[in-house]
């Protein structure tokens, strides 16, 4: 293990969030907002240690694998640490567990808070958590790649490590130049649906915030009741936008290049626009059945269509609070919470490559039950997948479903913890980087009634399942830091 590449690159995260603190400073300083200093306090703090970091003569070499996972896993706990100062120095959020939460909610795209009045925060503040979200929607480490212009060939290992998803489509030889591509399509998206929201009559402010927490997957609100309160033509917009968040970005790429076959012919596409269809159908049709709010029937349609992609994509976006709902659609969202989105999205959980990749597993075993001598390939897209890759896929799920279960039993014992649906659903909310929950802390609520330690379990939660587990669980392997 070669420590000086990885301190070195903390020197640059920490340089990267220097920058990033002066648009929460600029949003502070445009509203009259007393707390400005504190952003120049933390900009000054963030720059000094990583100037300080960047300019020592420590010695490097190119990042290998090793390195990479240490980088990407410090890199997140970096960021987030400094990322509590805002609000710990404004005192709007004077506890460090509670900031520590509320930053790591952001930085890993989840949206879980502990704010019983998120409407109260300074617009500064909320603008930050929604920035942060947005900054990792993409992730720190090819948010770094985009922006710095000087990287060693290394970087290949940084970006596998954090890039979501289990494979990557390889659209330019150069990682830069693959990394910032991704960068100009997601920040594209991002100011197409800030204007759509101007248009739709919100301020400047809430539209950006609102496009940071859509295409970050992060799902943080600035409104009490979430987007319930926006009109109907801004739930349309945050709603198509949701929908491309879980999209593998590569896709866009292919878009802009006309090769419209390539995209159009993908399974793991195809498999996610039928899951939205299948389940927005059958939640609809449960709504109009049993449900007794009375609503009519488009506005069942709408409200089914948007919480089936807000979950697939793991946004968590409400429009209603989804507690009151039939048994039935309650069940089935809580079952989306372990599929999530496209490999290559901003979206968390299992991902829908490698529920692909199970169900066509699943289906060459029945092959070759009827036919034993049969040789049967799985393909995507038509290339065969490895055996390697299936049987790392099945130890993907089972450690994910391990983690799983032991964050139910962690919540259960918290005195606060009302039933085993809160403890469930609060593991799997937090591992899959979701954010709202069922029973008692609902999809309109907030964890602030959990104790200290439940919060920064659930903030290791939301940590390991956005670095993809293994990111974070490799590191406590003696192995790994053995010299070869």
């Amino acid at each position: 293990m070669h420590f000086g590449s990885v301190i070195k690159l903390l020197g640059k995260i920490l340089l990267i969030e220097a920058i990033c603190l002066l648009f929460p400073l600029a949003i502070s300083l445009y509203y009259g907002e007393s707390i400005y200093f504190v952003y120049i306090i933390c900009i000054l703090l963030c720059a000094f240690i990583g100037g300080l970091i960047y300019i020592l003569p420590i010695r490097t070499r190119s990042i290998r694998i090793r390195e990479a996972l240490l980088s990407v896993s410090l890199g997140w706990i970096v960021m987030s640490l400094f990322g509590t100062l805002p609000f710990l120095l404004s005192k709007e959020i004077p506890s460090f567990v509670n900031a520590l939460f509320e930053i790591v909610s952001g930085f890993t795209t989840t949206g879980s808070t502990i704010l019983t009045r998120p409407e109260l925060l300074s617009l500064s503040l909320s603008f930050w958590s929604s920035f942060a979200s947005w900054i990792g929607g993409m992730g720190i480490l090819v948010f770094t790649l985009a922006i710095i212009p000087k990287m060693d060939t290394g970087s290949f290992q940084l970006m596998r490590s954090e890039t979501p998803g289990p494979s990557h489509e390889k659209i330019t030889s150069r990682v830069k130049d693959a990394a910032l591509i991704i960068f100009i399509i997601y920040a594209s998206l991002t100011i197409l649906e800030t204007i759509l929201l101007m248009i739709g009559g919100l301020s400047f402010t809430e539209s950006i915030s609102h496009a940071f927490s859509t295409m970050s997957s992060g799902g943080l609100s600035s409104r009490r009741n979430n987007i319930g309160d926006l009109n109907i033509y801004s739930q349309i917009i945050i709603t198509a936008f949701m929908f491309f968040a879980g999209i593998n970005f590569f896709a866009f790429f292919f878009l802009i290049k006309r090769d419209f076959k390539k995209v159009f012919k993908d399974e793991e596409l195809r498999l996610y626009i039928k899951l939205i269809l299948i389940f927005a159908f059958v939640i609809t049709l449960d709504l109009i059945l049993n449900d007794t709010s009375n609503l009519s029937i488009l506005e069942n349609i709408k409200n089914s269509i948007f919480q089936v992609i807000s979950v697939l994509s793991t946004t968590g976006f409400t429009t209603v609070d989804y507690n009151v709902w039939p048994i039935a659609s309650k069940v089935i969202l809580l079952m989306l919470f372990f599929v999530g989105g496209c490999a290559g999205s901003t979206s968390g959980s299992i991902k829908i490559s490698r529920i692909l990749i199970v169900l066509k597993n699943i289906k060459s075993t029945f092959k070759k039950g009827i036919h034993p001598r049969a040789v049967s390939n799985i393909k995507i897209n038509g290339k065969s997948i490895s055996p390697n890759v299936v049987q790392s896929t099945f130890s993907f799920i089972g450690v994910y479903l391990f983690l799983f279960l032991l964050g139910t039993v962690v919540i259960a014992f918290d005195p606060n913890c009302n039933d085993i649906l809160m403890a469930s659903s609060s593991s799997a909310s937090s591992l899959g980087n979701i954010g709202p929950l069922m029973s008692a802390i609902g999809p309109v609520q907030n964890y602030a009634i959990l104790t200290d330690f439940s919060k920064i379990f659930l903030s290791f939660l939301m940590l390991v399942g956005r670095l993809e587990i293994f990111t974070v669980l490799i590191l406590f392997s003696p192995r790994l830091w053995k010299d070869q």
